[in-house]
Formats: C-alpha cells, structure tokens, sequence
C-alpha cells in the first residue's frame, strides 16, 4: 500500500529487480572465465617436439667392498680409504660422464643412481665406511 503512494518512475529507480536469468548468465560467464583461467595457466602445448639428447660422455659404475676386510691397514691408511682416495681423483678428472656407486659386503645396494653431479657423488663418496651394510662377507 506505501508503494503505491509512491510516483512510478521513482519506484522503479529505488526498487531493485533481480532478473534471475541474467544472474544465471553473469554465474555462468563467471564459472567458465575461471576454467578458462585455470586452463591456460596449466601451460597446455599442442603437438610434441623430441629433440635429440647429445650426450658425449660414458656411464661409469664404481663398485665398492665395504666388507669388514677393507679396514686392513696393509695399503695405508686402509684399503677402503685408499680406494675412496683413488676414486675421488678419477672423478676430479671426469667430465660429462655419468658414475654410479654400489656397494657390497653380504648384499649389494645402489648407494648412489647415475649422476653427472660430482660434488654429490663426493658427498656420497665420504659417507662410505664398513658399517654401513650388517651382512658380512664378499660373496657376491
């Protein structure tokens, strides 16, 4: 009853109209905006480009006694050290191979995957001593 005291034109302006299939149509573009952004910043590519690996260098797999007879001081310091010493030098001088580290007492472990990172391979190289393996012996 108040509305109806109120000038037509006046009441349109203050009265909001809520066009439910126009609300639908801003829900809709706004939903397929945002699989559109989603989309385009997961970087899709069309096609595939294989591009050939050059590779000059060889893989190199030391594999490494950490038996309880490599603490034998015969070679000074020990044999392990000595040959963790020899290893060492031959990957200063490497580049552009691939060298791996296994070793074994009773059971053999990958202890370091293929890696063209020298510094790890050092790394993982210092680490290496008899007690890292508990099943004895050299039966491989």
């Amino acid at each position: 009853m108040l509305l109806s005291t109120v000038d037509k034109t006046l009441r349109d302006r203050l009265l909001i109209k809520i066009d439910k299939k126009r609300l639908l149509q801003k829900d809709r573009f706004l939903y397929f905006s945002m699989l559109i952004l989603i989309f385009s910043a997961s970087g899709p590519q069309i096609g595939t480009r294989l591009a050939p690996l050059d590779r000059k260098g060889i893989d190199l797999v030391f594999a490494i006694d950490v038996s309880t007879s490599m603490n034998a001081e015969d070679v000074k310091p020990s044999r392990l050290e000595k040959a963790k010493f020899e290893i060492s030098q031959m990957i200063h001088q490497l580049k552009g191979d691939r060298i791996s580290l296994i070793v074994f007492a009773g059971s053999s472990h990958m202890y370091l995957p293929l890696t063209t990172d020298y510094e790890a391979a050092r790394l993982f190289l210092d680490q290496i001593d008899t007690n890292m393996i508990p099943t004895q012996g050299t039966a491989l």
